[in-house]
């Protein structure tokens, strides 16, 4: 129930999921406290149900026993396209051993591994609670946070504090002094006499202009749901109870459209007090969708005897949450008080937590989403051991590919030269004199050099050996090529000129210097007959059927 939180309510804790009774994926809190229930169970009662979603859509093509459905093959394709024009066939010719691998994977045990479990685990449960936040926010914040930055008010506020639980002595006192702001009594001497902020004796309990995000939520929504001129009705916090007098309202400036100020708001909203607000007023919309039932006993019973642990508080979907789970939710939190706002709190995480638990079933960008981060973990860990790692500690194997494709690896055109990073022209210049009439094409640096052309406390140039394939660095590209000192360049705020000691002609690379290409083409090689040996592992069937409908749906 806490890794929802995290995103939702700056908290964390791992989500743990579970059968409910009626075959649907559960996230437990109480499984979470359970050592002996380990991630490996979890993330294999989440690729069940991933599974069982996908054996109701048409398959696109079949590795052995492995199915592969058309939503995943369409997910990809769509994917690829966004980063080039790519067909159909040129999709699956991609897909198909791609494919291969996560059988190779899931067929070695590498989805079972804890390590894997958990990354994705984590990654499942922050994207879920990425998603009800977005959701909270576009549903029930986001337009209402837009409405309120074009205007600002300016307003007066008095404060009664709550002394201990004793909430009725402090009703009845800002009532009696709400009546007197009624009956006609100006409100800022009432402020100074009656408020129980000591600044209020100074400003009158003037607030000067504000527009949303300024105050906490609950004033917030009580300054711009009162008129101008009117005295809102007293608002209740943890510690005291609070009214306002709207002074005036006035347009803030705010001139961006919904669109323009929507990325800046979700921020400010996901950072602010009102995402409880929020996540209580979406869990609401939830009850009927999963039948929930509060049961008949007094909530200010369990409030003050929590002795029965297993008296029942609600049920939805199947579960029934007890005065135990409740406790356990108040021992999580930092005030750690059994109170009605904290029972709200569990009412509406128990919901959410089963909102996000049902994600892959409900949601296909979050299923695809989440699969592929899997497959992603996956296909890394099965490389990594059959390719990358074989192919760096594999150093027989190595040198004999290099020794079979040496003549590929060459050096183009070179220069040996010294590069010269001048500060300004002056000293560019005098240096490119010097450099030009004592040390051209030497190799040697002039005498004295920094001392003679800078000033001890304002170094103003820089000097660097390099040889410098051509094709391949943007200084060298710019000059002649020939030995001697080239022209001066403007780059990047310095002047430059290179000293060109010797022009080096194309020549094999040895094998120290082409071992990183060597590398990729030995795993390109490595991974090659792999993928051959997959597919003989995995008959792949393509089903022409489900093919033809895709090239008649996009057209090819």
């Amino acid at each position: 129930m806490k890794r929802l939180q995290t995103e939702l309510a700056n908290s964390t804790k791992l989500i743990i999921i579970k059968k409910s009774k009626d075959s649907s994926v559960v996230l437990s809190d109480t499984q979470c406290n359970r050592p002996k229930i380990k991630k490996t169970l979890c993330l294999a009662v989440l690729l069940w149900h991933i599974l069982a979603v996908a054996a109701m859509e048409p398959v696109l093509m079949r590795a052995g026993s492995y199915r592969f459905i058309v939503d995943d093959f369409e997910y990809v394709y769509h994917k690829n396209r966004r980063s080039g024009n790519q067909t159909l066939d040129e999709c699956l010719a991609l897909y198909i051993p791609y494919k291969l691998k996560i059988a190779a994977a899931k067929d070695a045990g590498l989805d079972t591994l804890p390590g894997i479990a958990a990354e994705w685990m984590q990654y499942r449960d922050q994207l879920a609670a990425k998603y009800l936040a977005d959701t909270i926010i576009n549903q029930y914040l986001l337009r209402e946070a837009y409405d309120r930055s074009r205007y600002e008010i300016k307003a007066a506020y008095i404060q009664v504090n709550i002394s201990g639980n004793d909430t009725l002595t402090a009703f009845n006192r800002i009532r009696k002094i709400r009546q007197r702001a009624l009956a006609g009594e100006d409100f800022g001497e009432l402020a100074a006499d009656c408020s129980d902020d000591p600044s209020a004796k100074v400003n009158k309990g003037q607030l000067g202009w504000f527009t949303v995000f300024r105050m906490d939520y609950p004033f917030e929504t009580m300054a711009y749901s009162t008129s101008v001129g009117l005295v809102s009705v007293p608002v209740r916090t943890d510690t005291e109870y609070r009214m306002i007098k709207i002074i005036d309202r006035r347009p803030s400036g705010q001139e961006m459209s919904l669109e323009e100020a929507k990325t800046l708001l979700k921020q400010k909203i996901a950072r602010s007090d009102r995402m409880q607000i929020g996540m209580e007023t979406y869990a609401a919309t939830l009850k009927p969708k999963y039948r929930f039932t509060e049961h008949a006993v007094s909530l200010e019973n369990i409030l003050r005897n929590t002795k029965n642990a297993n008296l029942p508080l609600f049920s939805f979907a199947g579960q029934e949450f007890r005065v135990a789970d409740f406790e356990k939710f108040v021992a999580s939190q930092p005030a750690r008080t059994m109170t009605e706002q904290a029972y709200k709190q569990f009412v509406a995480y128990s919901l959410l937590d089963y909102e996000s638990s049902r994600l892959e079933s409900d949601n296909k960008i979050f299923r695809e989403t989440a699969g592929e981060f899997l497959d992603g973990l996956l296909l890394f860990a099965l490389t990594d051991s059959v390719i990358w790692s074989k192919a760096a500690q594999d150093s027989t194997g190595l040198t004999a590919f290099y020794k079979k494709n040496a003549r590929f690896y060459k050096w183009g055109k070179r220069m040996d030269a010294t590069i010269y990073y001048c500060s300004g022209a002056k000293v560019a210049e005098r240096l490119h004199r010097t450099v030009k009439n004592r040390n051209e094409g030497s190799g040697r640096l002039p005498d004295g050099l920094f001392t003679f052309f800078c000033d001890e406390a304002t170094p103003c140039l820089d000097t660097v050996r390099r040889v410098l394939p051509k094709g391949a660095n943007t200084i060298a590209d710019r000059v002649k090529w020939k030995k001697g000192c080239s022209k001066i360049l403007d780059w990047n705020g310095k002047f430059v000129f290179l000293d060109i000691h010797t022009l080096l002609r194309p020549a094999r690379k040895t094998f120290k210097e082409a071992r990183g290409e060597a590398l990729s083409g030995y795993q390109d090689e490595l991974e090659s007959k792999w993928v051959e040996r997959l597919k003989k592992k995995y008959p792949v069937t393509i089903d022409e059927k489900v093919w033809t409908d895709l090239k008649r749906k996009y057209a090819e």
